[in-house]
Order: structure tokens, then sequence, then C-alpha cells
């Protein structure tokens, strides 16, 4: 009984802080920066686009606790968003189509992820999200989810992971940084790279309080003047690594013309944690990218490598996809798809900085579209 009642109360009191969220949003508005229209809801004519994909990202490196003293260390992402286009029509006019998914990664490689995506009429995009407006507010049609915020505030995301539900505020302590190329796909990402993160996690109907962890937050937002995101490139590689001194974040984006061979897009960005402040960043040829112990999955048709080095300057960042979950986006029949391979390290992510090697954790992102599967140039 003391587990059901944790779970509703987590439940309950989700609905309840985005109830207090949204009634006071009118009257916090003129507190946050008003110029700031980064941190909500974009459609697609905002940015001169016939398709819009954006999310809300959040992760975390998490040492949980529960009452009766054991002990679990996690890796932990939820993501929220919506994509809009004149395409998504199912013959009632356009179609706003909602998404979430989150990752656990638990202690013995016991790997969680569940995907789920409903379709509202456009109509109604603003009772889900809060367009143009200077905080995040995120609400998942029929359902406690949400995801709202700003970082002046923090940010609180809410959900259900099958038997896992789990409720985070996190609250960013860096300057935020910026990720944006119109080739070879064209995007645009807000990051705060770091932050403190709290809140619980109820998993098999027992409930684990943040003891201690770091996170990563961005809102990314990728548009195209046609078809589908995906379309536009073979896929990314993507990557956060935190350690004791240093984080380090890597986009880099393959063309199709790049194939599995190179990237058109490369940009490292590493963050002093001690001050806050970005340290170093490198970019285009100055970046250097070697993926090796490629591993085959038959089900994609597609290799992916298991380990990564990035060097750029002094530095050298290294990461394995040490433990990893398939997001199967695939769509064999109009290659608009994609499977992004989504990894966690839990220990010795490196950081080299001359003679110094720190150690860390990491989440890594290795996306293959369909157009790359394929080998579509």
């Amino acid at each position: 009984m003391k587990s059901s009642i944790g779970l509703v109360s987590v439940r309950a009191a989700a609905a309840l802080l985005l109830l207090l969220f949204v009634s006071s949003s009118a009257h916090a508005e003129n507190k946050l920066s008003a110029n700031d229209l980064t941190e909500g809801g974009h459609l697609e004519a905002d940015m001169n686009a016939n398709f819009l994909a954006e999310w809300w990202y959040l992760n975390g490196h998490l040492q949980l606790e529960a009452e009766d003293g054991e002990q679990r260390s996690v890796g932990w992402l939820a993501v929220m968003g919506h994509q809009e286009s004149p395409l998504i029509d199912f013959g009632m006019g356009q179609m706003s189509h909602m998404l979430k998914f989150s990752a656990l990664y638990d202690e013995g490689s016991n790997n969680h992820f569940v995907y789920n995506d409903t379709y509202i009429p456009r109509s109604d995009i603003d009772n889900a999200i809060g367009i143009h407006k200077p905080y995040l507010m995120f609400h998942f049609p029929n359902s406690s989810s949400a995801f709202f915020g700003a970082a002046t505030t923090g940010y609180t995301v809410n959900d259900q992971l099958n038997d896992i539900a789990f409720s985070m505020f996190f609250q960013p302590r860096v300057e935020k940084t910026l990720d944006q190329s119109e080739t070879p796909m064209n995007f645009t990402t807000y990051e705060y790279a770091n932050g403190k993160i709290g809140g619980t996690i109820t998993i098999d109907g027992k409930q684990f309080f943040v003891k201690k962890g770091n996170a990563y937050f961005d809102h990314m937002i990728p548009v195209s003047p046609d078809y589908p995101w995906p379309t536009k490139m073979n896929g990314w590689s993507w990557a956060e690594i935190t350690t004791q001194k240093y984080q380090a974040v890597i986009y880099a984006v393959r063309s199709l013309e790049d194939g599995f061979d190179a990237y058109s897009y490369k940009h490292l960005t590493i963050i002093n944690l001690e001050t806050g402040q970005v340290e170093e960043e490198f970019g285009g040829d100055d970046v250097e990218i070697v993926e090796t112990d490629l591993f085959y999955e038959p089900a994609f048709g597609v290799s992916r490598p298991q380990s990564v080095t990035y060097r750029a300057g002094d530095y050298e960042v290294t990461i394995h996809a040490d433990e990893v979950v398939n997001f199967d986006r695939t769509s064999p029949g109009d290659h608009f798809g994609f499977v992004d391979f989504m990894a966690y390290q839990r220990h010795e992510a490196t950081i080299k900085h001359g003679y110094r090697t720190l150690r860390g954790n990491a989440f890594y992102e290795y996306l293959v579209s369909d157009m790359g599967a394929a080998g579509t140039p």
C-alpha cells in the first residue's frame, strides 16, 4: 500500500506543480527575460520551414537512496517534444505530433526505454505547449506528464516509464551555449550543459531520492524546407562528458555525401565547471573524430562505433558505449525515419588536457537516418 501511495503522490504533486506554474506564468513573464524566447515552443512558420521538430532533453547521472538505505547508481534521461508541418495531415486538417520518451540505465545493465506519441489538432497546440513564451511549458495530452520552467527558475519534468515514475528538478549552473548549423542539417540547439538535479524515482513501487548527481539540459530545433529533418543527413554523433573539473559537449553531423566516413559539421565545447564558463571551443577541421570497435546491428543493417575519441587543441575526449538502448523510429517505406543508438557510460569516460586525465561519466548518441542506412546520396 505504501508503494501505491508513493506513486500516486508523485503524480498528484506533478499535476499540482504544473497547475501552479501555468496559473502563475502570466505574472512570471514580467520577471523573466521577455527577449529570451529560446525557452518556449516554436512553429514551422517561425523558421520559414515546411517541417519543424522541437524537443527539450534532460539527462542525469544519479546516485539514488531509498528510505531503507538501499542505494543505486543510474543514468536517466527524459525528452518531450513535438513536430509541426502541413505534411502532418490525415484528412482532418493539420495536426501536431506530440511525443515523449525516457530511458533508465539501471545497475546490472537493466535498461529501460519507452516512447509514446499522439496527435492533436494544430488549433489545440497552445493548450499543450507554451508557444513564443520566455519559459518552457509542455503538457503531454491526457496525462500528468509535463516539462516546465526556465533557466532562471529551474526546470521540472514529471513522467512515467512503464513501472518507473519520476519527478526531477534541474537548476542550471553554467552559461548557456549554442550549437547551430544550416548544413547538412539545419538545426539550432540551446544548451545548459550542467547543473544541480534533485527529485525522486519510483522503481517497481519503491521510491528513491536523488542524493547526488550531475545533469545536462538542451532544447533542440531541427527544421527542413520540405521533408522531415532526418532526410537531410546520414546521421549524427553527439556526446556530453562530465568530470569533476571539465565538461565536454560534442555535436557532429554527417551529410548524405559524407556517408559514414566523415562529418561536415563538428563542434566541441569545453566548459569549466568551477567557473561555469566556456573554457574553449573548436569547430570544423580543428576537431578530429576517431570511431573504433564497430558493432554490427543486424536489425538495422548498420554498424555503430563502441568507442569514440574526439581531439581538438590539447584536449582529447574518449567515451565507450557501455550500455545502449535503441530508439527505433525507422520508416523503411518512405525513408523519413532514423535509429538512434543512445548510450551511457557510468565510469571512465575521459577528458585529457595536456598531461592531465580527468575521469567521469558520459551520454552518447550515434544516429543513422533511413537515408543513410539505405546509402542514398
